[in-house]
Formats: C-alpha cells, structure tokens, sequence
C-alpha cells in the first residue's frame, strides 16, 4: 500500500489484470469483517490459521460460483442475466445451500431499477434434503419481508419443484408440503405474491450470501448497505 490511499489501493487491485488478486482481496476484507463482529457481538474469535483457511475456502467456492473452465484452460466468467420486476414492485431471490456446517441460506432484495433494497442470510433449521431446504427459505425469507412490511413481491428461486409445488392447487400431506402450505398462508397475509423459477444464472446473489453463512455465526440482515460479499453484484 506503500504510496497509495485505501481507495487507491483498492482501485489498482481491482482494476489489475489479474482478478484473483481482487477475489483475495475481497476474501480477506470479508473475512476480517466477520471476525471483527464476531468478537464484538459474540465474543467469539479464531486463531490465524483458521481465519487463513477461511480466506483460501472462501477463493475457491467464489472459483466454483462463477467461473466455468473452457477449451484451452481459459476461464469464462458466467453471464448475468438477473431482470429486474416492473415498476413499484420489488423482487427477492433466495438460494439454500449445504454446508459442512449445516443448512445456510441466502435472500436479497432489489426494486424495479435493479437497486439494492434489502439482504438475509443465516442458518436454517432443518433438513439437508435440497426440496425440504428451498421450501424453507422461503418460508424464512417471506416471514422477513412481511416484518419488514414489503408488499408486491416476486420471490424468485432456481428449485422448479418448489415453484411447481407452490403454484399448485393440488395438496399433499408431506412435511415439505406442510412447509409449503405455510409459504402460501404467509404470502397471502402479505398481498401480492408471485413465485418464479429462474435459473443459477439468475440467483447468484442469493447464491453467494448463503455460502458466505459459512463464514458467520448466526443470522444477518442489511437494509442500507448491502453487504461486501455482493456489492459488487448490486446497483447502489
């Protein structure tokens, strides 16, 4: 950093031909962010190697999220093609992952101009089953927005089933059915709700924010700066 500012240090990292030196470099802010409120707010902490080790995994899932290998060893970043939902209505895409800690999930809204509205992300109580996972995650994340009293929502997700399993009329008594049944009687507290499948593609931002759980203790939420893990994946 010799010479230069923070933001001018950031700036010609980022801006560097080579994008592994900004994927560490967000790795490593995130996780000294973490470990800061969690020795504030929990009165956890780890030692270096742990929090080293966090930065490697974190590298490598970010690897496994976005990019994919081409012929001749290039690397491809993956297209974006999230779209944002008509005018006064908002849009939240939610993910569920497995974890080697457990279930995680991720949730993040955004208005009709593709800005930044709100995000959660946390563990949940339930299942690894990837059905019973993303039928909770909604659940979660509905009963989130209604607290917050956001009405005109599209819930957007990559689990076809759920969304089949949502939109139906048709009723079965399984557990993932009864955790759907709840999905529709908090939309319906809500207003207007709509249920969409998209694909991986499109969910990345909630994608991310359920793996970077792994990184956390506990369940978080952002209503005014999103956090850094996906900053660079919003419109501010």
């Amino acid at each position: 950093m010799h010479g230069y500012t923070l933001q001018g240090f950031m700036d010609a990292v980022v801006g560097a031909p080579n994008p592994n030196k900004a994927v560490r470099m967000a790795a490593v802010m995130w996780v000294i962010w973490s470990e800061r409120n969690d020795r504030i707010w929990r009165d956890l902490s780890r030692g270096g190697d742990q929090l080293k080790n966090q930065i490697t995994n974190l590298q490598i899932k970010w690897q496994r999220t976005f990019k994919s290998m081409v012929p001749g060893g290039q690397v491809r970043v993956n297209p974006v093609n999230w779209e944002p939902p008509k005018r006064n209505w908002l849009k939240c895409n939610v993910d569920a992952t497995v974890l080697a800690s457990g279930v995680a999930f991720g949730a993040a809204v955004r208005d009709h101009n593709g800005v930044f509205v709100a995000t959660k992300n946390g563990r949940l109580n339930c299942d690894c089953d990837p059905f019973t996972a993303e039928a909770t995650v909604v659940k979660e994340s509905l009963q989130w927005l209604r607290s917050l009293g956001r009405n005109d929502l599209i819930i957007e997700i990559d689990c076809l089933n759920f969304c089949k399993a949502f939109n139906s009329s048709s009723f079965l008594y399984s557990y993932v059915d009864l955790i759907v049944k709840q999905c529709n009687s908090v939309a319906s507290d809500i207003g207007n709700v709509f249920v969409r499948h998209v694909k991986r593609s499109a969910n990345q931002v909630a994608h991310v924010l359920a793996w970077a759980t792994d990184f956390t203790s506990g369940s978080s939420s952002w209503t005014e700066v999103p956090p850094f893990c996906i900053s660079a994946m919003l419109i501010h």
